[in-house]
């Protein structure tokens, strides 16, 4: 199961980083309504639990997981490994429009229920 969910993981951090560099934007927040949301439309986004897409590797993130501790007071709810480019917990509106003035975030997304069909 946990390999499922990597797996998943994976799929829709690449389908988001496709959607953003489609749409010419810096990092959008995805809506679990599908949905799409820019810096600039911020209030039509309510705190709760998200997952934030990194580039740039480990370090990167690293650094970045530092840096909201320090700024933020920040941590996160799950890092992932070193492999995974990207964490998740609970954000504020405020948080997320810090993320979104970072270069090295790829993308935030509502975080949700995953249910996959076992026969």
């Amino acid at each position: 199961m946990k390999v499922i969910s990597c797996f998943i993981a994976l799929v829709v951090m690449s389908l988001l980083e496709v959607a953003a560099a489609a749409a010419g934007t810096g990092p959008l927040v995805h809506l679990k309504d599908g949905s799409q949301v820019d810096a600039e439309h911020l209030d039509e986004v309510h705190a709760g639990s998200f997952i934030v897409g990194v580039s740039g590797g480990a370090e990167v993130k690293k650094q970045l997981l530092a840096d909201m501790l320090d700024e933020l007071s920040w941590k996160p709810v799950r890092a992932y490994s070193d492999r995974m480019p990207m964490f998740a917990g609970h954000l504020t509106t405020e948080q997320i429009a810090w993320l979104l003035k970072r270069d090295e975030v790829k993308f935030v997304e509502e975080d949700g229920e995953v249910h996959t069909m076992v026969q």
